[in-house]
């Protein structure tokens, strides 16, 4: 097909695909290190790490942000506390484990990111344009 949306769709998915091999031996997957590192950007900047605010650093659905901390939680790299003033929300802090997987996803994307995209010439450019697409396109929906 001869649509850019669906050469977007296209890489997309092969994208997600390939980068999911590369984390499965890590045992998690790119949503989960979605979870993780924004449970510790947030916490590197003292901020709240409730479920709200996990999902809107990942911007990720709260509902499945919250599937997604607990699985995280069951692996053991995750804890989730109760609030100490709002009984309605959890507090969600990384575990040791949790820390080195997040080392090591870390590194991992770099690193694929870097040969997956290696032969665009301007990425700077280009995610800037995306960014800009994306911020015009949720604000007309």
């Amino acid at each position: 097909m001869d649509y850019l949306g669906f050469s977007i769709w296209e890489l997309s998915n092969e994208w997600q695909k390939q980068l999911l091999k590369e984390l499965s031996d890590l045992g998690i997957t790119h949503v989960q290190f979605l979870i993780l590192k924004s449970v510790y950007t947030l916490e590197v900047n003292h901020e709240e790490k409730t479920q709200i605010r996990v999902a809107k650093q990942a911007k990720t659905d709260v509902m499945m942000t919250s599937k997604v901390i607990r699985a995280l939680i069951t692996k053991g790299l995750l804890v989730r506390e109760q609030h100490a003033i709002d009984k309605r929300a959890f507090r969600i802090s990384l575990t040791k484990p949790g820390r080195k997987v997040l080392r090591k996803s870390i590194n991992t994307v770099e690193t694929f990111e870097k040969s997956f995209f290696k032969s665009i010439e301007k990425q700077n450019k280009l995610k800037k344009e995306l960014n800009k697409l994306t911020k015009k396109a949720k604000k007309k929906g």
